[in-house]
């Protein structure tokens, strides 16, 4: 099937998908985290703390092309295992 403007989808960059997500959580209640320099952070950690109790989220957003890196597992298989909803979201 060839793609028509009815059926495509734009491709959003990662920080916009970042944007339209803290945007949304914000609106919805939640209190929200970003890291700004994540060179000096932990490898893997999530890109965003989403906390509206009795919930907390750990999420890592990727853009449709981004990959999963093992360091992300890690991080958010342990999250997850101390309570903390860890999952990633595709843009």
């Amino acid at each position: 099937m060839k793609p028509t403007k009815a059926n495509t989808v734009a491709a959003v960059s990662e920080r916009e998908f970042q944007t339209q997500v803290l945007t949304l959580a914000r609106l919805s209640g939640w209190k929200t985290y970003h890291t700004h320099e994540a060179r000096r952070s932990a490898s893997g950690f999530p890109d965003l703390v989403l906390v509206r109790p009795p919930r907390l989220l750990f999420v890592e957003l990727k853009s449709q092309e981004g990959r999963v890196r093992p360091e992300h597992n890690v991080w958010l298989n342990a999250l997850a295992a101390c309570g903390g909803g860890g999952t990633i979201v595709n843009g």
